[in-house]
């Protein structure tokens, strides 16, 4: 393979970084995910009357139960999503190794639909086809949808998005080791939300997005998704007859 150089090697540069950018998406998912999930769990378990001990415990296993949740489910997924990938690419290699007039014919028509005409789309699915790789890969994503050459790893994308529901769970949990539940359920909101909405800042930044609205959009979303679970924290053990444990 010839070694890219000007231009070229531009253009493979900034793919890249669009790439690295792209993995901001499992950051800010596993952190926004810890957040939120665990804010409403000791917000519940708070508006329920439970002990700081209890509150802390719970938001613990929240934390424990919600990492190995994100982190296995991410690499799970990623794992079969790249099975998936290199299955079709091998089946696609067969079919250029035993049929290549067809693929061609097949990549022409393709380029006819995207808008050249008959005898440009000819000439340019032609030229690719002189490059057994060069056409894997232009049939992989004009044909198939799918990359010829997936970024990223499966224990990485499990470990990025562990890693993230982490720092984003111990966020509203933190308050608690150092206040009472009421100091604790202030203190562990506002940072919450404080939280939330820098991520919302970030985002709306790097999607040039108003960062006002992004930020407010997910605090807000957030304060409400906390209400709700105190007032549910509150309501349901009455409407259950249950009753909190003496002392």
């Amino acid at each position: 393979m010839t070694e890219p150089t000007g231009l070229a090697k531009a253009a493979i540069a900034e793919g890249e970084r669009v790439a690295r950018r792209g993995r901001i998406r499992e950051v800010v998912f596993g952190a926004q995910d810890g957040l939120l999930s665990t804010l409403a769990l000791v917000t519940g378990v708070r508006g329920a009357d439970a002990t700081r001990f209890a509150i802390l415990v719970a938001g613990f296993a929240g934390l424990l139960s919600g990492t190995i949740s994100m982190a296995l489910g991410a690499y799970i997924a990623a794992k079969s999503q790249r099975d998936v990938f290199t299955n079709e690419l091998e089946n696609e290699r067969r079919q250029l190794e035993a049929r290549p007039h067809v693929e061609v014919i097949e990549l022409a028509d393709i380029f006819q639909a995207e808008g050249l005409d008959y005898d440009a789309a000819n000439k340019a699915a032609h030229a690719i086809a002189t490059n057994p790789e060069v056409m894997l890969k232009t049939m992989a994503e004009k044909e198939l949808g799918i990359p010829y050459d997936p970024s990223g790893s499966p224990l990485g994308d499990g470990a990025t998005m562990g890693a993230s529901f982490v720092v984003g769970a111990a966020v509203p949990i933190v308050p608690y080791l150092f206040l009472g539940t009421t100091g604790g359920l202030v203190l562990s909101v506002l940072l919450t939300l404080g939280t939330l909405f820098v991520m919302g800042v970030v985002k709306a930044r790097l999607a040039g997005e108003h960062w006002f609205r992004s930020g407010a959009e997910i605090a807000g979303l957030a304060g409400a998704a906390a209400l709700l679970a105190y007032v549910v924290g509150t309501v349901l053990p009455n409407a259950l007859g249950i009753a909190p444990p003496a002392g």
